[in-house]
């Protein structure tokens, strides 16, 4: 894997400029003005407004609904210099239904979602971990469940993993 990872990095320009670039993008994190050209600057600033927010109805949350309308009105108030046509919602899975729901609703975000994986695991299904693992990698970076793709691709492949198969020596099992 270390191998692969490595010719990976050598072979592949576009991954070494993806990293300079993210190095670049990084290093302007001090300057709010940035949020309006780079992304990984901008997503730092969404998750302060976010936080900002959650402190302000930490139990029950905003509402979805409410939740971009009250991102833009403290944006405002902290950051001026970021455009409106730059705010963002927090990218991240968690974080985003924090302040959406509140603790009660990321609670049973939480227990809903990750119940078929404690199942899962009492059944050593590798396929399902694997899975989970990957949405939810997918969870801190994007706010994968609240668009379509996110949903069918994440929810597909972990129904497909999470599908009962039968043990050998059953009827009908091969």
């Amino acid at each position: 894997m270390l191998l692969l990872g490595g010719a990976c990095l050598l072979l592949f320009p576009t991954l070494q400029n993806k990293i300079t670039a993210t190095r670049s993008d990084a290093a302007q994190l001090d300057a709010e003005w940035a949020a309006n050209y780079y992304s990984v600057t901008a997503r730092v600033y969404s998750y302060d407004v976010a936080w900002a927010l959650i402190k302000q109805r930490p139990l029950l949350g905003l509402s979805k609904v409410g939740l971009e309308p009250a991102m833009a009105r403290q944006y405002r108030a902290m950051y001026p210099g970021i455009e409106s046509a730059h705010y963002l919602l927090p990218h991240n899975q968690f974080l985003y239904n924090l302040a959406a729901y509140g603790a009660l609703g990321l609670l049973v975000f939480v227990v809903g979602f990750y119940y078929a994986l404690w199942e899962g695991i009492r059944q050593r299904n590798l396929m399902l971990l694997l899975m989970y693992s990957i949405v939810s990698l997918s969870f801190m970076v994007e706010y994968t469940l609240e668009t379509q793709i996110g949903v069918l691709i994440g929810l597909f492949f972990i129904l497909l993993a999470a599908a009962p198969v039968a043990p050998a020596g059953a009827p009908g099992a091969e």
